[in-house]
């Protein structure tokens, strides 16, 4: 069920200021729940990394790319995307280090690389969090779905995850961040989620940056391999 980015957004904002009582003692059910919903706690843990090959359509240059992107976890990311004409898109982040096209990234880059790295495999960042994830209680948006909001707070940068309370499928994720006294918030939506090596995988993703409709990606294949070579994550 597709949902406008105003009604979550306006959901964000009550998740955000809701601390029920009984949410520490509930949180862990609730993780488990969205484990289970994408493939079960097992199979995430031993998830190291992801390929994705996919089709970005980018609303500034109203292109679609070839896209792909490469994770290990926890800090190693690499997306490139081809737009026609010779444009493109190249991010590679390997610890604290980012580069843009192959040249070092600002401060603002660097982070929001991060951001998107650290959304790759929800799953997994959950689970190896889960003692440090924050309730951000239940609410129930005007379609009547019911939606249960989780916070991940790491060095400084801070992912929601958004998910359904009855199924456990992840809707949406946030990434906010702070950057010379300015909040900056990227959101990405999930749909079509589909069995791929017994982890549920969203194959469909709508993007904004600042509350602004920036594009959307359509994954093609998704591979978990046990390692991505080192190359990837470097110029």
């Amino acid at each position: 069920m597709a949902l406008t980015l105003r009604t979550l957004s306006i959901l964000l904002i009550a998740l955000i200021c809701a601390f029920p009582a009984y949410a520490e003692i509930n949180l862990q059910n609730k993780i488990d729940n969205i484990l289970k919903a994408h493939g079960g706690a097992d199979v995430w843990r031993d998830t190291a990394a992801v390929s994705y090959i996919a089709d970005t359509f980018s609303q500034s240059r109203h292109a679609l790319g070839d896209t792909r992107r490469d994770y290990q976890y926890p800090d190693k990311f690499n997306i490139s995307i081809e737009y026609p004409g010779g444009e493109s898109e190249r991010r590679q982040l390997n610890g604290d280090q980012v580069w843009d096209h192959g040249e070092p990234g600002s401060l603002p880059f660097a982070k929001a690389t991060q951001l998107q790295a650290m959304r790759m495999l929800v799953p997994k960042l959950l689970l190896e969090n889960r003692l440090n994830a924050k309730d951000l209680g239940t609410r129930k948006d005007d379609e009547g779905v019911t939606h249960h909001g989780i916070e991940i707070t790491i060095d400084e940068l801070r992912i929601i995850i958004d998910s359904d309370a009855e199924t456990g499928f992840i809707l949406a994720t946030w990434g906010l961040m702070e950057m010379m006294g300015q909040s900056m918030q990227f959101v990405t939506f999930y749909d079509d989620y589909r069995v791929i090596d017994g982890r549920a995988i969203a194959f469909k993703e709508e993007h904004y940056a600042m509350g602004t409709y920036t594009g959307h990606t359509e994954i093609k294949e998704v591979t978990f391999p046990k390692t991505l070579p080192e190359t990837l994550f470097k110029p």
